[in-house]
């Protein structure tokens, strides 16, 4: 042990040292955002190795992406902890992934397993929808993938998925569940997992096999799992089957940043953690380093409003800083015009580089103006989100031949490389080479290279091809059991070149592709990673490159630009800080989405949404609207974000164009509720050019309505027919109606454009 390594305790406040020097029994850290829980967690295992002598080899830290792991391992090797390297820092899913290579027997799994990413699940839900019968037309293959993704990650199976669509009488259910069914079955076959078998697989491997259990439970005698918030029912299950008898299990999160129950994470687990675990202590990191404190404290007063949460008293040592900026544009493209030239005036005024500012919004499609805006002014941009490298067509294409030689029982990504590029080798053939296999009992793998076999001895086609056929065919099984000869003499780099020769990837991208440089260098990029895994793991390097690409996400390719402004959704924005920061769209309807307004779980996640994105700020904070937006193929009037009313108006200020000299300081500090912003000139057709109100009506004059209603008041709109108004309030010289019409279905109208009758 050095000597010289660095004081573990050193620079840690007394709660981040309080939680590191915890070694015994269950912990729970509730972080704030910005409160260094990296740090924390990094400091605790080297504190661990170090000082209570507990071996490398017998600690798990658990995250939820391989930028965090990647970071975590980074900061324990600069702890200079001894065998660092045999610390588990990764995610889930490779940790999972790791479990059932070695075990994964026990479920019925072959250690070269392939894992599907979300574009081979849909086309193998495709396929499972056919052979179930469900018609694709009518019936969605994504929302049959996310029914059945929500029902595996809470550990049910297309039995119990069956059972639940039967008692709750749900339709879309029973047609998921018998999907599901035949979607299993076909993984099976491909000796092949989604994102969600991992986890589900590891805890029925766990579940089963005590023996198997008791080794991970003996093995890491510390586990620490970070950003709890987000885990599901699988995950945390997960969790527990891997805690001993010591319960030397650590949980870091915060209830404040649960974002991620679309992708099925429960915020229960968090909140539950001390009744499953009676005896944790529980330690709130609650000293901010990130932001200032206007900005922590708009945060606290906005969160403040949610009910489900444990409770923190954020604080931070740094100056008041600049006001929270509100900026109230006309359309979208003003919103944006407005956002790209604040960055040009930040670069020029205060020589903050766009590489320190980032643009946060909802919805993808809301990038749309901001992107014109920023090609309009010349500012160089990046969106977090485009398509990721291991997404690309010709990636895609490669790794399917990689992943049928390392997995030959892989179906999907066969199906991908039999006619990439084009051999003439038809649909048709292509069912009857999967008929005969199945005939046969074989691979369809297995069923190309008989045919090849066959024809290279002169042999009648073994399978019930035609000659042409029988030909195409196999010519591909030739090609695959040339590959397959020379993939265990060749390192997988040499591999990959061959591959991209022999099965005519180049000369078929260089021949119909508009840009085949940039295709090409890709797939050099490709190559040169396999070759940094070559060294790495020389034995199993095409194994370990596979992993790496089927479980990589946006965010782990985010590197800072100090030129380049980043475009990001708020989910994707989890993790990432900046000095500036553009909130855009702040709308009911947007944020909150309008698919929360009729639950208050779900409108109490849009409001952690917005608190994550505001303490993604540093120094300065942007909150941004427009009066009118053209969403859905129609351009309606906005309201204001309810999030805009709940952020102290003290902390606020209100600009009129780029450029500091332009923040009002004028006593008028609430946010507009006009149809027309205080932040735009006055035009003489701006009223009379808004679109009416959820009206099919198009354009309408704005003026005193004759008729105000009143509560309980029967009311019939021209589109939604007849409802009873539930609340009409006063909106500058408008009213905000909330009415419910027939079905239950509650909208709120502004009034001069709802044209309401009274019934």
């Amino acid at each position: 042990m050095s000597t010289h390594a660095p004081d573990i305790l050193k620079d840690l406040n007394d709660a981040q040292a309080e939680a590191v020097l915890h070694t015994e029994g269950p912990l729970l850290i509730v972080a704030g955002p910005g409160s260094g829980k990296t740090r924390v967690v990094t400091h605790r295992i080297a504190n661990l190795v170090r000082e209570c002598e507990v071996s490398p080899y017998r600690i798990a830290a658990v995250t939820f992406t391989n930028k965090a792991a990647r970071e975590m391992r980074e900061r324990i090797e600069g702890l200079e902890v001894p065998s660092a390297d045999a610390v588990f820092a990764g995610t889930f899913h490779a940790f999972c992934s790791r479990l059932l290579r070695r075990h994964g027997y026990g479920v019925g799994l072959d250690s070269n397993f392939t894992i599907y990413d979300a574009e081979d699940q849909l086309g193998l839900i495709k396929q499972a929808m056919e052979l179930a019968d469900v018609d694709a037309k009518n019936n969605s293959p994504r929302a049959m993938q996310s029914i059945i993704s929500a029902a595996k990650s809470v550990l049910m199976d297309s039995v119990s998925l069956t059972r639940q669509s039967q008692a709750e009488g749900s339709y879309p259910k029973e047609l998921a569940a018998r999907t599901y069914h035949h979607y299993e079955e076909l993984l099976g076959r491909s000796n092949a997992v989604d994102f969600d078998d991992l986890l589900m697989r590891a805890v029925q491997l766990l579940e089963g096999y005590d023996e198997v259990r008791e080794e991970y439970q003996r093995r890491y005698q510390y586990l620490m799992v970070d950003e709890f918030q987000d885990t599901n029912i699988a995950q945390y299950r997960l969790a527990k089957l891997l805690t001993g008898p010591d319960q030397n299990i650590c949980a870091v999160g915060d209830p404040d940043q649960s974002i991620y129950s679309w992708r099925n994470a429960d915020i229960r687990n968090i909140l539950s953690f001390q009744k499953d675990f009676p005896d944790a202590r529980v330690i709130p990191l609650e000293q901010n380093y990130r932001s200032s404190r206007n900005i922590l404290d708009a945060a606290s007063s906005l969160i403040a409003n949610n009910g489900m949460r444990v409770p923190k008293d954020l604080r931070t040592d740094k100056d008041s800083g600049a006001d929270v900026v509100v900026h109230e544009a006309y359309t979208q493209n003003e919103e944006a015009d407005f956002v790209a030239r604040q960055v040009l005036d930040l670069a020029r005024r205060q020589r903050i580089k766009s590489g320190n500012c980032a643009v946060m919004y909802r919805i993808n499609s809301q990038s749309r103006a901001l992107e014109e805006a920023c090609l309009r002014l010349g500012i160089k941009y990046r969106i977090i989100g485009g398509i990721q490298f291991y997404r690309r067509r010709e990636i895609k294409d490669l790794m399917a031949y990689l992943s049928v030689l390392h997995n030959p029982q892989d179906d999907i990504n066969l199906a991908r490389a039999v006619n990439t590029p084009p051999r003439g080798i038809g649909e048709k053939t292509i069912q009857q080479v999967t008929r005969w296999s199945l005939e046969q009992r074989i691979s369809v793998y297995d069923a190309y290279k008989a045919v090849a076999r066959a024809k290279a001895e002169n042999l009648p086609c073994p399978a019930p091809l035609a000659a042409r056929a029988y030909t195409t065919v196999a010519r591909f099984g030739e090609l695959l059991a040339r590959l397959e000869e020379l993939k265990a003499r060749l390192p997988v780099s040499d591999l990959i070149r061959l591959v991209v020769n022999e099965a005519g990837l180049e000369a078929h991208i260089r021949k119909v592709d508009t840009n085949p440089e940039e295709r090409m260098e890709n797939i050099h990029e490709f190559i040169s990673l396999a070759a940094e895994y070559e060294s790495e793991s020389p034995e199993d390097s095409l194994a370990a490159l596979l992993e790496r690409a089927s479980l990589v996400s946006d965010v782990d390719n985010y590197e800072e630009s100090e030129d380049t402004l980043t475009l990001i959704t708020l989910h994707q924005a989890k993790g990432l800080e900046f000095p500036v920061v553009f909130i855009v769209g702040m709308e009911e309807g947007l944020l909150p989405h309008s698919r929360s307004m009729d639950s208050n779980e779900e409108l109490e996640e849009e409001r952690r949404l917005c608190y994550v994105g505001i303490t993604r700020a540093k120094e300065q904070l942007y909150l941004v609207r427009a009066f009118q937006r053209a969403m859905w193929g129609s351009s309606s009037p906005t309201l204001p974000s309810r999030f805009l009313d709940e952020i102290p108006q003290d902390l606020i200020a209100y600009a009129r164009s780029p450029g500091a000299a332009s923040v009002s300081t004028t006593s008028s500090r609430t946010v507009s509720r006009s149809v027309e912003p205080r932040s735009t000139t006055a035009r003489t057709s701006s009223i009379s050019s808004l679109t009416a109100w959820d009206s099919p009506g198009g354009a309408s004059e704005v003026a005193a309505p004759e008729y105000v209603p009143e509560v309980g008041d029967t009311v019939k709109h021209d589109r939604f027919g007849e409802g009873i108004v539930m609340k009409c309030e006063e909106w500058g010289s408008d009213f905000e109606v909330s009415v419910c019409f027939d079905g239950g279905e509650l909208r709120r109208l502004l009034l001069s454009f709802a044209r309401l009758e009274k019934v």
